[in-house]
């Protein structure tokens, strides 16, 4: 007797070749195109620091200008320490390791934030990246550093970057976000370049304190003001937060003093 080819077992055949066809069609387009999503990944990072930094517009080389203006190292947060080539040992190169994507994998280069944890981020890598600006192209001193920050918004966690004048550690240069999913209009306004250009000149520190918010009025008369973002009070909070947070001595707060330490014998064996 022929086999009934409409037949309930021959449809479900059907459906599970098709589906084993497109799942090995969508699995090769995935691994054929991680490289190039990784180098895009890559691209828009660096285009972000360097947005941070002042140093990207419409005509901006990202690659060459990245490779010629910024000194990419990896520190230790709970020593504040340097340890790029231990990096470069474990992950090949600087380039290779995303901290935060360990940190938020679950990954064991993370510690957990078991107390003070006003970012709201659950855990924080060990290692972290910090981007040194140089002078120019033929002038390696430090001209800026720049920080990568994140923390819980409203809606989101908003990733970005801070930099920071490396004569004080202390002046912002420039402040930009690349990823949040905030309302568009009130706190997706971090985007905002305008509202950006704000934090250029104002001071991050007062008394050795993280002292910057954001305020609603008179913001201009103070260094230590920005203005608030209307309409979007917990964006505007959690932007205080994570500021808090990665600038503190559960951030960056020991490697900023080990540069200033650094800078100071310099300036005084001269």
């Amino acid at each position: 007797m022929a086999s009934n080819k409409n037949s309930i077992a021959n449809t479900l055949l059907i459906s599970v070749v098709l589906c084993l066809i497109c799942a090995s069609i969508v699995s090769a387009a995935a691994v054929g195109l991680r490289a190039m999503q990784d180098k895009n990944k890559l691209k828009d990072r660096q285009a972000n620091i360097l947005a941070a930094a002042g140093l990207m517009d419409d005509g901006t080389d990202i690659t060459e200008t990245f490779k010629s203006r910024i000194e990419d190292v990896v520190i230790d947060l709970n020593t504040g320490e340097n340890v790029t080539a231990q990096v470069i040992e474990e992950f090949s190169s600087v380039a290779n390791y995303d901290s935060i994507d360990l940190a938020e994998s679950n990954n064991d280069q993370y510690s957990e934030i078991l107390t003070d944890d006003p970012a709201t981020i659950k855990r924080r890598e060990n290692w972290a990246h910090v981007y040194i600006v140089k002078t120019s192209a033929t002038n390696a001193a430090p001209l800026m550093y720049v920080f990568p920050i994140r923390g819980k918004g409203l809606w989101s966690i908003l990733k970005g970057f801070i930099a920071l004048d490396a004569k004080d550690m202390d002046t912002i240069k420039g402040i930009t976000y690349y990823s949040h999913q905030e309302t568009p209009g009130l706190g997706g306004e971090v985007d905002n370049p305008e509202w950006k250009s704000h934090w250029v000149g104002k001071k991050l520190f007062k008394d050795n304190k993280i002292a910057i918010r954001l305020v609603k009025t008179d913001w201009k008369s103070s260094p230590y003001t920005v203005d608030a973002l209307s309409g979007a009070t917990i964006t505007c909070r959690g932007v205080e937060r994570m500021l808090d947070f990665w600038m503190g001595e559960q951030g960056f707060e020991k490697y900023i003093d080990n540069v200033k330490a650094s800078e100071a014998k310099s300036q005084a064996s001269k």
